[in-house]
């Protein structure tokens, strides 16, 4: 029995498994659009947001006020709660009323003035956590280098000569190990397959910052704002 081989038919087999090969393989990277961040951010909010409730009974809500606190981060991490018609009195202590993480201020309805026994008052919930920046430093200027730079501050107040000198020479030691890590950090960025990371490297690098647009001073668009609304 004779076998007979088509080269043809060898060749175009072959290109069709070369190209499914090459529409096999899976694009690496990710997409970095405002508007995809904003679709994997789903429902959370960009900033620390200001709830507002009118609650008719503090006391009876704490409950769900603890439970809030524990399990939605939108709203553990507000800055502020605000809530109206509290009813809280004299009886109530303010020990009954804590929320981990914030500060409770309240504002009871005074019973003699009102000549209403329940009813009203206002209570505010501040968040205790705070933020703290500095915009004057460099982006490798770290935590752990402020406080070798609060150190070597501190010894300079007191006077010791020697303790200043051992601050400052640890400053400059961990400054340089910083300034390596960062420029490795960049190299890093660019290397790889983000553009929003090669982006945020070439800011850094050149100090570049988006101008802020300027706004005019105009009396009569205040006016036709207040006429319009």
């Amino acid at each position: 029995m004779a076998v007979v081989v088509n080269p043809g038919l060898d060749r175009s087999v072959g290109e069709a498994v070369s190209l499914f090969k090459r529409f096999k393989k899976h694009k690496r990277g990710k997409r970095a659009d405002a508007l995809v961040k904003l679709r994997q951010r789903g429902f959370r909010m960009v900033l620390p947001s200001i709830h507002l409730a009118n609650l008719r009974s503090l006391p009876n809500k704490m409950d769900k006020l603890l439970l809030l606190s524990q399990t939605n981060k939108d709203f553990s991490n507000s800055a502020a709660l605000c809530f109206t018609e509290s009813w809280l009195n004299n009886t109530i202590p303010d020990n009954a009323l804590n929320l981990l993480g914030f500060q409770l201020l309240r504002a009871d309805r005074v019973a003699e003035a009102a000549g209403k026994s329940r009813g009203g008052g206002t209570c505010f919930y501040i968040n205790k956590r705070t933020y703290l920046t500095f915009n004057n430093d460099k982006p490798w200027f770290t935590a752990k280098l402020r406080h070798l730079r609060q150190a070597k501050e501190d010894a300079f107040r007191n006077g010791d000569r020697v303790l200043y000198n051992q601050a400052r020479n640890t400053l400059n030691k961990e400054i340089r190990v910083a300034k390596r890590s960062y420029a490795k950090k960049l190299e890093n960025q660019f290397s790889s397959n983000d553009p929003a990371s090669v982006w945020k490297g070439l800011k850094d690098i050149t100090n570049y910052k988006t101008p802020s647009p300027n706004t005019e001073a105009n009396q009569q668009l205040a006016e036709d704002l207040n006429e319009f609304y």
